[in-house]
């Protein structure tokens, strides 16, 4: 296996949360872990671990781009805590913090200047067409 994709036209873990939350309509971060790491293996790439969807869901509720919609017991075991169900937020299902919620979170300003550096381009083969014609040395 692979590992995850990386750069500017991948996919990102994050935008495979949303894609599951889109799909599913709402969710709890484990069963979109489920979903997240069937397509991953479908892809032929190793997984994001449950721990690291349940950090990107706590950094996609803090930007807004996904809310919470209930708390409902977790069936047949009562004694654990009430499981929160998540939906992508109307109107933010293209926002750009999909990109990279950790760094629009924690940095913004580093995530504003990647943001509009991306912007200039409309494609990653653009973007490296100009690095072709622009690269000294």
């Amino acid at each position: 296996m692979h590992s995850m994709p990386r750069g500017w036209g991948t996919p990102g873990t994050a935008t495979w949360i949303r894609d599951a939350l889109t799909l599913l309509g709402e969710s709890w971060p484990k069963r979109v872990h489920n979903e997240v790491k069937r397509w991953a293996q479908q892809g032929g790439y190793v997984p994001p671990s449950y721990k690291s969807i349940r950090k990107l869901f706590y950094c996609l509720r803090r930007l807004g781009l996904i809310e919470l919609v209930r708390q409902e017991p977790v069936e047949g075991k009562p004694w654990l805590f009430p499981r929160n169900i998540y939906r992508v937020t109307p109107g933010m299902e293209f926002a750009p913090g999909w990109r990279d919620p950790e760094t629009a979170l924690y940095h913004p300003k580093k995530f504003a200047q990647r943001t509009a550096f991306r912007a200039r381009w409309s494609s990653p083969e653009e973007y490296m067409e100009w690095v072709r014609l622009n690269r000294t040395g």
